[in-house]
Parts: structure tokens; C-alpha cells; sequence
């Protein structure tokens, strides 16, 4: 019987009468079998074709069996091969190219590589099955796993040449060509991409003369990886009550027993370890079956991804006011040594002893009683066992209980923990309170008696208010202003006492209500500062990622830039943005640097001059250039200043556990601004008039100008008054003379004003200032036009306030005419037109001024229409200082010379500085004569 379906055909063939055999036949003529195949393929254009993998697949074959085929299609680089299964190893089918067999050391074999060192490493193969060309060298291959990259192999190209971020090293014998023979790579040094935060990727390679093969690839790490920085939320907005959660990796390939311990040290000593830490300062993480589950994973030869540990949430309760730092620890085992890693970037914070947050604080803490009844070791706490906790209480009103964490690690030791505080009313009078709390579990060696002693961890305790924490909304886009109450600083000078946006006067360093807006570098109040404050900052108004393409960006988000540099302007200036944006109240700016630094003091306990104690200053939280917030509780508080750092910085003031300096921050860092009032003190400037024997404007060329100016005066000494920039500022007037030039934005400029600074800052009474107008303008050729200008000396303060001189008008421009017009008579027509001298041209510029007529165009034949009364007529208008019109002379013609019936042609003259200039030319023919 023959059976077919589309091109196959099958055959059942009887051997024996119990014994029957299919035969199979596929492709051309399936009606033709042969008797001896059990699968016949037959075609002249199609082939076959075997299962197609990589060699990783290709090795991960559980128990193939003798004779199996596949194609390999990683083997020999790129191109691929045929292998067979022999029944030990695979070979290649086809022995006229590369056919070598390797094996790469892994976890189960006896050759598993050797780590020597942290970046030291050994790697061991096996030639299985050389090719029938033999190799002509062996060796090792690596690549590092980057970004859990898991995919992309390590190769050489096609020469045997390895490209970072490939590496190679050839076998201590090279090559090895026998069949079974082991061969290692020596000590390998290895480079990281990733601050070895990364596995890597061995592999054995042979090359032939014929191509590269290779042998199964293993992951190894040697260096576990750095514990994670940790997040970190307060507990109802308290820097007393820290909250951290972090994900562990460990790196894929890490040999077993290697990671020993993990866990977290808080301590307010940053250089703790886990050798010197305390029960109350350390905290282990990892317990037997975490690391059991770690070792299971790590066992794998294959991996696809590193090992992750979500890290428990740590709850600490700080013991004391302080300066706290947090971080992750692991203890790991390289080259035989136990050694410490830690969060690259620990948490650090300042624990503020009274914690007002948001306005929900009723009461904090005052003193701890001692416990009754008194405890016994090993004998579980009585029911009534109980200790008194005074608080001072600062409202009248129901309130929640006592956030309380007193036995997250002195339970460890003491086995005791406490209840929450119960709920309850406070009634008039305020002041202190007593509210009992008990006592809960078994005592141990390290508490007996009455007293807490080495657990007392109750400082700064706070009873908060019923129901949900408040938030406190800063706002600073000009609907709500921060009310202004003035404060005095050491100095004398006045501040206002909170920062801009804060909904109040801080009441304790930690205090989120004295927060306020977080301003990037130069932006006004505009929305894209308003927080909205709870355990940490939320930007009100979100972000986007679009830089302005102008100072003012006409939106609320805040700017974050996707690089460096990180400025929120897409076009980068050098130039004060504060000057133009002032966030601050009318009558208040943001302070120098130099004000700043000699306010706002330091945060030492010993210091009168206290930020705190004498401005309000409070913990300042920032958002990074990211739109990330570091929450509201650092042990150090920022502020911006009005200085600028240079593209793209402004510069910040740091206050930092007892000292204080300035430096440069990126100018979309988000801060907070405290604004300091305006002394009004101006210096003041003059303009030399036209008048003035020693700084009149100078005539340069037709369209250049030499202005001077003088300092007149200087008050006091500081940076109110001290000058940051001095020069000239200039506009063309062309009909109305009362638009004087200005700075419109307190140091800026902006067209139709002109401004060109002195190469030298003036800096002491009666200093000169001299500018003449430049060839270029913000790089474009540049002369002055053919009208007057308005040009007036100033100098601009450190605190952005500008003094101007009085406006000069200064011409340096030829007079000009209208174009003559011809009015038609009975013999010849009359000519009228007017002269126009600009206001601020000089007295005895002009000489004369008449007409020429002739019958060839362009005439140069003068006469006079000027008089020496004219002259001095003239001359006497312009010696004025003020103008509101430029002088305009009428010049009518009726009686003159002419040629009859023909054309004859008529234009107007003047000699201003010894230069004749000519009006258009109009033509006409005189008839009837």
C-alpha cells in the first residue's frame, strides 16, 4: 500500500507478518521508495534542512543522543556549522573547515575559574576535539555584561582580533592541539565599563586557518556588586522618623559562599562599619534562607539576569538631635578575603529636635519618667507596667497619639517595646503634660530595674493631630504673596522671616511650613517654584522637559533638562537672570553672596549668630535638575543668592553642620530664596553734556561717537552700593523726544537700547567712564543712522539696582533736506524745501547752505541762501541741552536764474564740517520768458 500526502509518500512493508516497517518518501517521484531507506528526501532544487541554534542552546541539550544533527549558527562566528553528536562531544560534520571542539570551565567542572584578586581572574578549557586543520592559537575571549545584557556574546572578528568591549588573552601553551587537553588563561586583569558593578561573559576560542570556534559561554562576577543607595520617606514629615527601602543586586556568575552578610548601619558617625557599629546602629538583613535562596540561584551555569532582593523597610527612630548618616552594607568574600561594601552614596540628614510639621504638631517631647512597676530580668513586663512621657503642648484640641518606633533596635537587645500613645484631648492650660505609655515584653541582660537607661530613645518625641498630617502648599506664581514681616539680621541688615512661598514663619529647623517655593537660578514667579510639602516635596505644577527659548519661559513646569549643561534656557547666557526675574517682594531683592554668607551664619549650636535663631532659617530640601526632590530634612540648608556663576551656574549659599560657603550650582536646580530688603542707596552718575569743556560727546566719524560720564558718588561700603558694571547706554530718537534710554530689567538691555560697558569697572568717586559707540553690535557691523541719540551714562550696583546720569542728545549725522518741490508759475515755477540740522549737532558745524541750478544735472554752482544772522540763528538753537524738535529751516526760492525752453536742473546745498551735502535733484523747463 502507498500511501501520499502532497509530496510525501509512505509505505507500509510487511518484514514478517507480526513485523511491519514505514517507509517514508518526500520530495520528487513520491511514488518511487527505496527499500533500504526508511526516509527517502529526494530534489534537484531544495535541500535539507536541520534544526537551526545557537551553540549555548546547542550545549543546554540534556543527554543528546549519539548521531544527533543540528546547525550551529553562532559556530565559527557568523557563518554557522553542521555538528553531529559522536556520543561524547559534538564535531562538525564538515572537516574542511574549523571543526574544534572547547568546553569552557564552569560551576560542576573541577576546571570552575579561580579568582585571585578583586579584578583578577583565572579561566580554564578544554580542547575536546581539535579540527583537521589544527588550531593555530587558543585562548580566552570576555566581554563585560552591561546593563543586564545578557544576550550579546563575546567574539573575535574574522582575523582573530578582539574590539573593546571584547577582550582576549591567549592559553599559557598556545596552542594546544591535542584531543582532551586542558589549557587556562593565566592571570587575566580585567577593565570595567561599569565601575564593576557588572558580570562578565568567558569563553574558550581556537583558531584554525580555516575560521574561530568556540566553547560554551560562562558568566562570572568577580566582585558581588555595591549595596543600592537607599530611599528614604519621614514618617509623618518627622526628621526623627526616617523611613528606608533599597533593592540588593547581586551580580549573575558570583561564586557560591561568597556573599557572607548584608544589611544597614544609621549612625550619626559616617565611618561606621559593621565591625564597630551597635546593636543600635546596625541592622542585618539577610537571615539564612535569603542567603540559601541566593546560593540556589547563584548555583546556575546559565543566567539571564542578575539577582535582586527588595531589601526590608527599616523603620529608625533617631535617638538624639544630630547629624544622622544611612547606609547599606555587604560583606562579601573576594580572593579569600572578607571585605565591606557600602551604598555609594549613604543618606545623610539633620534630626531636628522639635519637628514641627505642617502645623501638625500639638506637643513634643520634654522628659521621661521612670518605669513602674520596676522590671526584672527574664520576667515578662506586668500589665500596668508603664512609663511617663511629659510633653510641652503647644494647642488646645483632640489629637492622634504618639508616633512611636522605641523598640525598632533597642527591642533587639531588650526585648521591650512600648504602645502607642493613646488618642485623647489636651484642654487649656497649655504647657507641659504628662501622658503614660506602656510597657511590652520580656526584659533582657541589658535592662533591669526602672529606668530606660541605654534605650532611652525618646528626645524629641510628637504628638500630632487627629486624621491626616496637613501638607503646606507653597505658592509662588502671584496669586498668593508671601506675607512681608521683617526680621534684623546680624548685620543690620532687613530680611523678610520665611522663605518666598512659605505659608509661615518657620517654627523649628525642620518646619515645612517655612520651606517655601524651590526656585530655579533666574526664573520668576511664574508657578514653576510652588511645592507642595509633606513628608517630602512635590513639585505643585509638574515638569517638562522643553528648554525656553527665552528669559521668560510663559509656562508653570518646572524646566528639567535632559543634559549636561543643566540650564532650563535653550539659548545660554552670561548675564544675571535674577536682574530680569526678580521673584522677590517690591522693595526686595535676593541677596549677594557676600550679604548671605555674613547673615545667615551657621547651624552650630554655640553660634549667636544662628540661622535658625536669627533669620528662621530652616532644613532646605532641593529638586535636582532632574524635577527629583531630596525630601525636606538635610542636615545642611541652601539657598540661592543674586550672583551668577557663569554659564550655566548661579551661585548658592551652603550652610553645613557648623560652616557656611558659597559655590556654584546648576542653574535648573531647584532652591530656596530669602529676600533681603533694598537699603536705596544709589550710587550716582553724570552724562557729559554738549557744554562740558572736559567730558562732552565727541564726534568720531559720521556715525560713531566717543560719550563720557563721571561717578559722582558712592555711599556706603557694602554690596548695596558697590558697582558690578559702569559704561553707556544710547537710543536713536527719531520723532519723539521723550522715550529715554533705560536698562529695562535692572542690568539688562534690550532694543531699541543700546549698551556698551567699560573695558574697566568704574569703582571710585569721580572715576570717568568713557565709551565710544563699537563696529559690531552683539556680532553685527554697526554705526549709528542718520538721526540723534539719546546717550546717558550708568553704573549698575552688586545688588542689580541701576544709576543713570541725565540723557544727553549728541548728533554725529549731517544735516538733511526734503526733496525740493517745484510749484508751476506763468515764467518759471517756485522752489521750496526744508533743511533739517539734528538736535545735538554741534555749534559751528554748519557754515552755509543755498541752491544750485544749471542746465546740467547734478549742478555744483552755489548760491548762498544762508546769512550770518541765519548762521548764528541757528548756532544759538542748537546750544541748548534739551531739545523736543529738531531745528528745521524752510528755504523758498522764487527769484533765481534761469534757461529758458530747455531743461534746466535744481538741487539744495549745505557745508557742515567743511563737507558739502546735496539734496535729491528735481528738474523742470521755464517757459514763456
Amino acid at each position: 500500500m502507498l500511501l501520499i500526502i502532497g509530496s510525501f509518500a509512505g509505505t507500509a512493508v510487511a518484514q514478517a507478518p507480526t513485523d511491519v516497517q514505514t517507509l517514508l518518501k518526500l520530495g520528487n517521484n513520491p511514488y518511487t521508495i527505496n527499500d533500504y531507506a526508511a526516509l527517502d528526501v529526494e530534489s534537484t532544487t531544495k535541500g535539507f534542512l536541520p534544526p537551526r541554534m545557537t551553540r549555548l542552546q546547542r550545549n543546554n541539550i540534556v543527554s543528546p543522543v549519539a548521531g544527533l544533527q543540528i546547525w550551529c549558527t553562532d559556530c565559527n562566528g557568523a557563518s554557522g556549522l553542521p555538528y553531529i553528536y559522536t556520543g561524547t562531544a559534538w564535531a562538525t560534520i564538515a572537516s574542511s573547515v574549523a571543526t574544534s571542539t572547547l568546553t569552557t570551565g564552569k560551576k560542576s567542572d573541577s576546571n570552575f575559574p579561580t579568582i585571585s584578586d578583586w579584578n583578577v581572574v583565572t579561566i580554564n578549557g578544554v580542547l575536546v576535539q581539535p579540527s583537521q586543520a589544527l588550531p593555530t592559537e587558543t585562548g580566552f575571549v570576555w566581554k563585560e555584561i552591561v546593563n543586564d545584557d545578557f544576550t550579546s556574546l563575546p567574539y573575535l572578528d574574522a582575523t582573530g582580533t578582539a574590539s573593546v568591549p571584547v577582550y582576549k588573552k591567549t592559553s599559557t601553551t598556545t596552542p594546544v592541539t591535542t584531543a582532551g587537553s586542558a589549557f587556562t588563561s593565566g592571570n587575566i586583569t580585567l577593565t570595567t565599563l561599569s565601575s564593576w558593578m557588572s558580570p562578565f561573559y568567558f569563553n574558550t576560542y581556537a583558531k584554525t586557518p580555516l575560521g574561530i570556534d568556540y566553547g560554551n559561554p560562562i558568566v562570572l562576577s568577580n566582585w558581588p556588586t555595591a549595596p543600592p543607595n537607599p530611599t528614604v520617606t519621614f514618617e509623618n514629615g518627622s526628621s526623627l522618623m526616617p523611613v528606608f527601602d533599597g533593592m540588593l543586586t547581586i551580580n549573575a556568575g558570583t561564586p557560591l559562599g561568597k556573599v557572607k552578610e548584608y544589611g544597614y548601619i544609621c549612625s550619626t558617625n559616617s565611618g561606621e562599619s559593621p565591625t564597630t557599629a551597635t546593636a543600635d546602629t546596625k541592622g542585618v538583613l539577610s537571615t539564612p534562607t535569603s542567603l540559601t535562596n541566593l546560593e540556589t540561584y547563584l548555583s546556575s551555569d546559565t543566567f539571564t539576569a542578575n539577582y535582586k532582593i527588595t531589601l526590608p523597610t527599616t523603620k529608625f527612630f533617631v535617638p538624639a538631635v544630630g547629624t544622622y548618616y544611612f547606609k547599606y552594607y555587604i560583606i562579601v568574600t573576594v580572593a579569600n578575603v572578607d571585605r565591606v561594601v557600602y551604598s555609594a552614596t549613604p543618606y545623610s540628614w539633620y534630626a531636628a529636635a522639635d519637628p514641627v510639621t505642617g502645623g501638625s504638631a500639638v506637643a513634643t517631647y520634654v522628659s521621661v519618667g521612670a518605669l513602674t512597676p520596676a522590671l526584672n530580668l527574664g520576667v515578662p513586663a506586668s500589665a500596668d507596667c508603664s512609663f511617663p512621657v511629659v510633653f510641652n503642648v503647644k494647642k488646645t484640641g483632640s489629637y492622634l497619639g504618639f508616633q512611636f518606633y522605641n523598640a525598632t533596635k533597642s527591642g533587639a537587645t531588650t526585648g521591650l517595646s512600648t504602645s502607642n500613645g493613646p488618642s485623647g484631648t489636651f484642654e487649656a492650660p497649655l504647657g507641659n503634660k504628662t501622658i503614660n505609655f506602656k510597657v511590652i515584653g520580656t526584659p533582657k541582660t541589658s535592662l533591669v530595674g526602672n529606668t530606660f537607661g541605654s534605650i532611652d530613645r525618646l528626645p524629641a518625641a510628637v504628638i500630632f493631630d487627629t486624621g491626616k498630617m496637613p501638607e503646606a502648599k507653597a505658592v509662588c506664581d502671584g496669586t498668593s504673596p508671601t506675607p512681608i514681616v521683617e526680621v534684623t539680621g546680624p548685620s543690620g541688615r532687613i530680611w523678610m522671616d520665611r522663605n518666598l512661598g512659605a505659608t509661615a514663619a518657620a517654627e523649628a529647623f525642620g518646619d515645612i511650613r517655612g520651606f517655601g517655593c524651590l526656585f530655579q537660578w533666574g526664573r520668576g514667579n511664574d508657578g514653576h517654584a510652588n511645592v507642595t510639602w509633606g513628608g517630602t516635596g512635590v513639585l505643585t505644577n509638574g515638569t517638562t522637559t522643553t528648554l525656553s527659548p527665552t528669559l521668560t519661559p510663559g509656562h508653570n513646569k518646572f524646566i528639567t533638562p535632559l543634559s549636561s549643561p543643566y540650564d532650563w534656557m535653550a539659548t545660554k547666557t552670561d548675564f544675571p537672570l535674577n536682574y530680569i526675574n526678580n521673584p522677590c517682594p517690591s522693595g526686595f531683592r535676593l541677596p549677594s553672596s557676600n550679604e548671605a554668607i555674613t547673615d545667615f551664619g551657621n547651624f552650630s549650636s554655640g553660634d549667636s549668630n544662628n540661622g535658625y535663631v536669627k533669620l528662621k532659617l530652616v532644613a532646605s530640601s532641593n529638586v535636582d535638575y532632574n524635577g527629583n526632590s531630596t525630601g525636606g530634612y538635610e542636615q545642611q540648608s541652601q539657598y540661592y543668592t543674586l550672583d551668577w556663576g557663569g554659564d550655566p551656574y548661579g551661585i548658592k549659599i551652603l550652610l553645613y553642620n557648623g560652616y557656611k560657603n558659597n559655590g556654584a550650582e546648576w542653574r535648573a536646580t531647584g532652591l530656596p530664596v530669602r529676600c533681603i530688603k533694598n537699603t536705596g542707596f544709589l550710587p550716582t552718575v553724570s552724562t557729559g553734556k554738549r557744554s562740558d569743556p572736559t567730558n562732552a560727546p565727541v564726534y568720531v566719524s559720521e556715525s560713531k561717537a566717543t560719550i563720557k560720564g563721571t561717578l559722582l558718588t558712592l555711599p556706603g561700603s557694602d554690596s548695596d552700593v558697590n558697582i558690578r558694571e559702569s559704561g553707556i547706554i544710547w537710543r536713536e530718537i527719531t520723532n519723539d523726544f521723550t522715550a529715554y534710554p533705560v536698562l529695562p530689567a535692572r542690568g539688562l538691555v534690550a532694543l531699541p537700547v543700546y549698551k556698551s560697558a567699560t573695558s574697566s569697572t568704574v569703582s571710585t568717586v569721580n572715576g570717568s567712564i568713557e565709551v565710544t559707540t563699537p563696529s559690531t553690535y552683539n556680532g553685527i557691523p554697526y554705526v549709528l543712522n542718520a538721526n540723534p541719540y539719546y546717550y546717558r551714562a550708568y553704573v549698575i550696583s552688586l545688588n542689580g539696582n541701576v544709576g543713570y546720569g541725565d540723557p544727553v542728545i549728541f548728533n554725529v549725522a549731517p544735516p538733511k533736506f526734503t526733496i525740493p518741490t517745484v510749484t508751476p508759475g506763468t515764467t518759471k515755477p517756485t522752489l521750496a524745501g526744508t533743511l533739517t540740522v539734528n538736535a545735538g549737532t554741534a555749534q559751528n558745524v554748519v557754515t552755509e547752505y543755498g541752491y544750485c541750478v544749471s542746465t546740467t544735472n547734478l549742478p555744483t554752482n552755489k548760491v548762498l541762501l544762508s546769512t550770518a544772522a541765519t548762521i548764528t540763528g541757528l548756532n544759538s538753537s542748537l546750544s541748548a541741552e534739551t531739545f523736543t524738535a529738531n531745528p528745521v529751516i524752510n528755504l523758498p526760492v522764487s527769484s533765481y536764474t534761469v534757461t529758458p525752453n530747455v531743461t534746466n536742473y535744481f538741487r539744495y546745498y549745505v557745508v557742515a564740517r567743511g563737507v558739502t551735502t546735496y539734496s535729491d535733484t528735481v528738474s523742470f523747463i521755464p517757459t514763456g520768458l
